[in-house]
């Protein structure tokens, strides 16, 4: 891929984490998503294992990134399900 500069794009959401590496003119050079559950214990309550959201947050870049040279990612954003808040 040369001298190419890259958009890598992680999208956190409540049933994957989909990630996808961009080249400048917006071409999609890679992506990977990673599906997990969403867990109802009891009827009123829906809860995720914040341990496998992490593990599907660095498989997914890791899967993308193997296809370039990770010194030439440019740019790295991240979102998150609705309105919460997760930290990596």
């Amino acid at each position: 891929m040369g001298d190419s500069h890259y958009v890598l794009g992680v999208d956190i959401g409540t049933g994957s984490t989909k990630s996808v590496l961009f080249d400048r003119q917006g071409t999609v050079i890679a992506k990977c998503a990673i599906a997990y559950p969403i867990l109802s214990p009891t009827p009123t309550t829906a809860e995720q294992n914040p341990d496998e959201i992490f593990a599907a947050v660095i498989k997914t870049v890791r899967h993308v990134v193997q296809q370039i040279n990770p010194a030439n990612i440019r740019c790295l954003s991240f979102g998150s399900a609705m309105h919460s808040l997760i930290l990596m």
